[in-house]
């Protein structure tokens, strides 16, 4: 701690007045020079703290680090659940992350963070998923609301259902991400209309296949005809994924 402060404050070197402050230490007496020291002389909190900048400087600037946005993020973190014990570094590596270099994903996400109980905290995730439409960001989006639902949030049903709207719309959902999307419908035409589209990216799928000849049969409006089509269209889509499957591993 000793050889920490002299770095951190600048003192590495004894001095002969420090010295004899030490000797009328040992005697019980305090000189007044270490009384007019201790005054300027940083509190270990402060010394902890540019310690911790001076750490997180050196990691942001290591070579062998890539991914130095989300290294960024988790020290952003960190020094946030401290909370006014490292306020100032919070607050730079927060702006850090908000510079034209920096911005990411974690920028928003942060932000989210920092912002979670505020009433438009739905409007940072809105923004960030117009910023960067990438399946972390949904995925951060969907397991946010997945956790607001749990908290009964009024709000957050609505905003999951919008969520798998986009991620359909920017051709980001995956088949289970679909399975969720259609629990939330109740037209079936527009569920006819999500799975056909669905149907053009996973072909092979039977949960889509099957879903789709459901809703044409419950529908009452489509011929025996029609249905037995469907079937010969499904049976052929999957037969022909396992049949590929089956060449690939001879």
């Amino acid at each position: 701690m000793l050889e920490r402060k002299k770095v951190l404050s600048g003192n590495d070197s004894a001095k002969p007045e420090q010295e004899s402050g030490a000797k009328a230490n040992e005697a019980g007496h305090e000189s007044p020079e270490d009384g007019e020291r201790d005054k300027d002389e940083p509190s270990d909190a402060v010394l902890n703290l540019e310690l911790a900048e001076l750490v997180a400087q050196q990691a942001l600037n290591a070579p062998e680090i890539h991914n130095k946005n989300e290294l960024l993020f988790e020290l952003w973190r960190v020094a946030d659940e401290f909370g006014e014990q490292s306020k100032r570094l919070e607050v730079m590596l927060y702006e850090k992350l908000w510079t034209d270099a920096n911005l990411c994903e974690e920028s928003f996400i942060a932000k989210y963070e920092k912002h979670s109980n505020d009433a438009n905290a739905f409007d940072i995730l809105d923004e960030s998923v117009r910023r960067f439409e990438t399946l972390k960001m949904f995925r951060y989006y969907i397991d946010v609301c997945e956790k607001r639902i749990s908290n009964d949030d009024v709000f957050a049903n609505a905003k999951l259902y919008d969520v798998y709207k986009l991620m359909d719309e920017k051709n980001l959902a995956t088949v289970d991400d679909y399975k969720k999307l259609l629990e939330f419908e109740s037209d079936d035409e527009v569920s006819e209309r999500i799975v056909r589209r669905a149907l053009q990216r996973f072909g092979d799928s039977s949960f889509l296949w099957t879903y789709l000849i459901q809703l044409k049969v419950d529908s009452g409006n489509a011929s025996k005809k029609d249905i037995q089509k469907l079937f010969n269209d499904a049976e052929h889509a999957v037969s022909l994924l396992l049949l590929f499957s089956i060449t690939l591993l001879h």
